[in-house]
């Protein structure tokens, strides 16, 4: 196999059998021999420097290589798409914008779509988990879903919801892509069933009752929970739940799952360990671990945060997690499962990467490179 530096060892790394954590697989299969023959030919060592980098799956990521700036007010949000080659972002604005790049050559980027609907903030985006579809939600109260094309660079509006009363917080996707889901501070969570392209559940969703009146929704996130294919988290300013959701003759249907996360202080944000069995709240400048099986608060995470925590991360492997402050600082912490109930999540390192805070925080599909969005108006990449 004739292999001509970067765009051929691009290409063995998109080559579809190759398993998503296994970067070292695309280098390690070649002959050694081949690959110190070809160091004299690669002119770039600071580019096969970052490939040998990013080569092994048990490297985890924490090099600042690339700085986005291409918003020119805060950043709010982000997402990459499940190949791992685009990140998007979204910002106060009132423009999304993907990017595509490399992680093999730290000096690739490029803007490829803008979106510039939103007439305020963008709260909130998301990739859909075939990177078919791309979502945002804005103060302006509307949800946007469109139809994308990340190779032409292509996007047409598919939906515009609005019927929330206030900003949007958050907007979600599930893995079967049959539901898309948008948060907001009028105390509300809509759901909708996409593949019938109909809004089946308003206000009259459990979120409405006074479990959650009178507080904003932070947070959502789609999860399988025990035997459950379809569960919604719900984070509002002190409670926590998970409903269990269903289609019957076209109508979606909610049940409440019975236990509810109550805390005295807001709630933040959330991550859930890969194989949810537990989850972490960021409650103010605090870190809590929650078992999901004994339905329970489980333990505390040593932090360094001196304010808000804006933003939580597990890596797809759950071996690491990132944390995000107010107060600029990035953390990364160290997981372990010791058993069913048992769980350790230990600092190991602290950035403040940003001149002003960090309000989102994201590992890629592969875990090996993660992405943070500040209030200093730029996106940082590391790997």
């Amino acid at each position: 196999m004739e292999i001509d530096d970067k765009q051929n060892i691009q290409n063995i790394y998109n080559f579809k059998n190759i398993k998503k954590n296994s970067l070292f697989v695309c280098i390690w299969i070649l002959p050694k021999t081949f690959i110190f023959n070809k160091l004299s030919k690669i002119k770039n060592m600071k580019y096969f420097k970052t490939l040998l980098l990013v080569k092994s799956r048990k490297y985890k990521p924490d090099t600042l290589v690339l700085k986005l700036h291409g918003h020119y007010k805060c950043v709010t949000s982000l997402d990459f798409s499940s190949c791992g080659n685009y990140i998007a972002t979204g910002s106060g604005d009132n423009l999304a914008i993907i990017y595509c790049i490399n992680l093999y050559d730290i000096r690739f980027k490029k803007k490829i779509l803008t979106f510039k609907d939103a007439t305020n903030w963008i709260y909130s985006l998301c990739f859909s988990h075939d990177d078919k579809y791309f979502a945002t939600g804005s103060i302006d109260k509307i949800s946007r879903i469109y139809e994308i094309d990340l190779v032409e660079g292509k996007q047409i509006i598919k939906f515009s919801f609005a019927d929330h009363l206030k900003n949007i917080s958050t907007v979600k996707f599930n893995s079967n892509m049959n539901f898309f889901a948008s948060g907001s501070h009028d105390n509300s969570v809509y759901l909708y069933n996409f593949k019938i392209e109909e809004k089946l559940l308003t206000s009259n969703m459990p979120v409405k009752s006074n479990i959650f009146t009178g507080d904003k929704v932070n947070c959502i996130e789609f999860i399988q929970y025990k035997n459950y294919s379809d569960v919604i988290a719900i984070v509002n300013n002190t409670t926590f739940k998970m409903y269990r959701i269903s289609i019957k003759n076209n109508e979606i249907e909610s049940k409440g799952i019975s236990f509810i996360f109550s805390e005295n202080d807001p709630i933040y944000s959330i991550s859930f360990y890969p194989l949810y069995s537990y989850c972490v709240l960021g409650i103010q400048n605090r870190i809590y671990i929650y078992s999901l099986n004994a339905m329970k608060k489980i333990g505390e995470i040593d932090v360094e945060h001196k304010n808000r925590i804006c933003s939580l991360n597990f890596s797809p492997d759950g071996t690491s997690l990132l944390s995000g402050s107010w107060d600029q600082q990035l953390c990364i912490y160290d997981t372990k499962v010791i058993d069913s109930q048992t769980i350790t999540i230990e600092l190991v390192k602290s950035l403040k990467p940003h001149k002003d805070s960090i309000w989102c925080v994201r590992y890629n599909s592969f875990g090996n490179s993660f992405a943070t969005a500040s209030l200093d108006k730029t996106v940082n990449i590391y790997i």
